[in-house]
């Protein structure tokens, strides 16, 4: 496994689900990049979420997500590292053709400064309860 966050996130949880009883399996992180920060992880900057993911990844995509918010839960990840739930969506002008997004999550209240445009459409591509900044 890689060493972003979905890669570190499974080792810990493979990790801790081991028997306490049995000597400890070795886990190895392996990351095949030879810069820091150059995969799906570092480009994120900071958001991770449980959408976009290709669709032979989206089952462990998904998986890696609810593990994460699970950890964030059972550590005080909102004071430990910043872990808080967001809203992200995507703006666009309107004759372009929207990427395939979540439009059906409730809109939500936009704030007071978001102003609509005949010119540019927006769409939420994850909620509260699908996306997170860290």
């Amino acid at each position: 496994m890689g060493g972003g966050v979905i890669g570190l996130s499974t080792a810990y949880y493979l990790a801790s689900s081991q028997p306490k009883s049995s000597p400890p399996e070795c886990i190895y992180v392996v990351d095949s990049s030879l810069q820091l920060f150059a995969a799906a992880s570092g480009g994120a900057t900071g958001i991770l979420g449980n959408y976009g993911f290709k669709p032979e990844a989206d089952a462990l995509g998904k998986l890696s997500w609810d593990l994460h918010k699970q950890l964030a839960a059972d550590h005080g990840g909102r004071r430990e590292w910043g872990f808080s739930c967001i809203v992200i969506r995507k703006m666009h002008y309107k004759d372009q053709i929207p990427s395939p997004a979540k439009n059906d999550l409730a809109e939500g209240g936009l704030p007071s400064w978001f102003k609509n445009s005949e010119e540019y459409a927006n769409e939420i591509v994850a909620n509260h309860t699908s996306a997170a900044r860290m």
